[in-house]
């Protein structure tokens, strides 16, 4: 084949259908987990009467297991097949929820979303969406990532009103049991007959480079593995642009996972029904699906920190509005300025590692990038129901969340951007 042919771009480019598969997938990883908890809580408080803490574990064990689990997943999505990877997490995640549907009691719920659901979400997250779209895009990545992580929204949107009014017809019990059905039977077969790891298996190339450059990818094997060396973790601390990334977007993950998994409990703290707290989560959802594409080209033609930094500011502007919150129409203006914010954060994340990161090692790095981010967010839930058992309302974690952004936004600021490819954080062998 000449050089002409093997540079030729094919009428349609596979990498785009993958975008939407795994948009779909985002959408029932995290729109079926942390979105979905706050109404399923309001269940659960009724069904096992136990205190608004104890409830709100269950969104901790969630995060924490899939914070401690995302390290080990990085390294096995640089080394398996990304389809199998998926397929097996679908399994696991549907399980989960069926599980969830038989309980007798709330520890037993908390423990299936430790230990089943967790999995799904560390699986069917951003983290399989960054590494394999990473290996189909460069000219288009962010347009690209933008687009897919619209699930995460897409999610939060459909599932929470849909279950919720499932909930209302039967019983939470029939709804978790039928989702969890679900997932187990559409996920795998979906994975299995439409993931490719690679644009070479199909014959195309990365979109916006030459074959040559497409070839010079780190290899991956459909169900075999390629060897890789440990990373350094002294060393990764030791970067001042890690150390920055992290802590900015570990706050504003933060943050955001606790407005995602109380939000239907802030509104009926106000006296409002589940299904109005549900339609809140539909509307952070949806300005994320809009703000999300919009983002992701941002970071392709802009510089990333100074999006970061506009993104935070509106983020800090939401937790004012939460403060002084007394009405449903307040929350939905919040829950506006949130849903703008909140709704990007995983798009720029993965531009902001990709720029900072060697991509041998970005699965190994997302990984422990994971575990941090998700390390911070764990406690917030059950903080934030604490919080709520002790003093009747939400205003002093609303506080909590409003400085935690200024120091976000102060750290994104402090990472320097641009950088050339020789300046990226590599592999550091462990001894």
């Amino acid at each position: 084949m000449s050089k002409t042919q093997s540079t030729k771009k094919p009428l349609f480019f596979y990498g785009w259908w993958l975008v939407v598969v795994i948009l779909l997938f985002q959408s029932v990883g995290l729109g079926t987990s942390i979105y979905l908890y706050s109404v399923v809580a309001a269940e659960l408080d009724q069904a096992f009467p136990s205190g608004r803490s104890v409830i709100m574990m269950g969104a901790t064990v969630l995060i924490l297991s899939t914070a401690l689990i995302s390290p080990r997943l990085g390294g096995l999505l640089d080394r398996y097949s990304v389809k199998w990877v998926l397929v097996g997490g679908s399994i696991v995640m549907g399980f989960g929820f069926i599980a969830i549907s038989i309980s007798a009691n709330i520890w037993q719920v908390i423990i299936c979303y430790a230990l089943f659901t967790s999995v799904g979400l560390a699986t069917l997250s951003p983290l399989s969406a960054s590494i394999l779209l990473s290996r189909w895009f460069l000219k288009h990545r962010g347009l690209a990532i933008g687009i897919a992580t619209l699930g995460t929204q897409f999610g939060g949107l459909i599932y929470p009103p849909l279950i919720a009014h499932v909930i209302e017809l039967y019983d939470w019990r029939i709804a978790m049991a039928g989702l969890g059905t679900g997932i187990i039977i559409i996920l795998p077969l979906l994975a299995y007959f439409t993931i490719v790891d690679h644009p070479h298996r199909v014959g195309m190339v990365v979109d916006g480079t030459t074959m040559e450059a497409a070839e010079s990818l780190p290899p991956l094997s459909d169900g075999g593995s390629v060897a890789i060396k440990p990373i350094s973790y002294v060393y990764l601390f030791s970067q001042r642009n890690f150390v920055f990334m992290v802590l900015a977007i570990g706050g504003a993950s933060a943050v955001n996972t606790s407005v995602i998994a109380n939000l239907s409990l802030f509104a009926t703290a106000l006296g409002e029904s589940n299904q109005r707290g549900a339609y809140l989560i539909s509307l952070l959802s949806l300005l994320g699906m809009v703000s999300s594409p919009l983002v992701g080209r941002f970071c392709d033609i802009w510089n990333i920190k100074w999006v970061g930094v506009g993104l935070f500011l509106c983020s800090t502007a939401a937790f004012l509005v939460f403060m002084g919150a007394n009405s449903y129409a307040l929350l939905l203006l919040a829950a506006f300025l949130q849903g703008i914010a909140g709704g990007s954060t995983w798009p720029l994340w993965i531009m902001l590692l990709g720029r900072i990161v060697d991509p041998s090692i970005y699965g190994r790095v997302m990984g422990v990038t994971v575990l941090i981010v998700y390390g911070f967010s764990a406690s917030i839930p059950l903080l934030a129901g604490w919080v709520f058992d002790i003093t009747g309302s939400y205003r002093v974690l609303f506080l909590a969340m409003f400085l935690v952004m200024v120091g976000s936004t102060l750290c994104i600021a402090l990472i320097r951007l641009p950088i050339s490819s020789e300046e990226k954080i590599a592999l550091q062998v462990l001894p």
